[in-house]
């Protein structure tokens, strides 16, 4: 029984848009996937991610925000837990196909065979511009990493509903626009 609901965010070009606003998604098939969650189609846990990364696409895009349903202990590797992340090593290092390849070729393997159908993770960019908020001696926090999910293929039952989305937060919208 799904226990977690949660707005996710993807942006693309109409195509692929549509297909999402009808609650299917739509399998990527970037040649990077391999590196980061594998097969499936990639969002991010907030707008401001998603806005980000419609300035560096190519085309006329939008934003789809999505609620997705999943159950926690069922459904989901999770990246950002160091014991999950324990157990998808142990048990890639067990099968020869995948000991050796890229972490999305085990990511994969391993969801298949355990009937997993959602990924997080945490994800590092270098280039992500910054304020300065964050500078200074024993800050810790950065927006370089970022948390990113990936839906399996063929596990479209997670996506409940999808709108396009235009707009920032109320607040920071307030804040931008003074």
């Amino acid at each position: 029984m799904p226990n977690m609901k949660i707005p996710l965010f993807h942006c693309n070009l109409a195509p692929v848009v549509v297909e999402l606003l009808a609650l299917r998604s739509v399998v990527s098939n970037h040649p990077m996937d391999i590196y980061w969650e594998g097969d499936g189609m990639y969002f991010w846990d907030n707008f401001g991610n998603a806005r980000y990364w419609q300035m560096q696409k190519a085309g006329p895009t939008q934003i789809v925000e999505c609620s997705v349903e999943f159950d926690y202990e069922k459904d989901l590797l999770d990246l950002t837990d160091l014991e999950q992340e324990r157990v998808l090593k142990r048990a890639s290092e067990r099968v020869k196909y995948i000991k050796y390849g890229k972490i999305g070729a085990k990511i994969d393997y391993f969801c298949l065979c355990e009937g997993l159908k959602i990924v997080r993770c945490f994800g590092v960019y270098e280039k992500t511009p910054q304020t300065g908020l964050f500078k200074g001696e024993r800050v810790h926090l950065s927006n370089k990493v970022k948390v990113i999910y990936c839906l399996k293929a063929r596990h479209d039952e997670l996506l409940k509903e999808a709108f396009i989305r235009k707009d920032e937060v109320s607040w920071v919208k307030r804040y931008l626009n003074a």
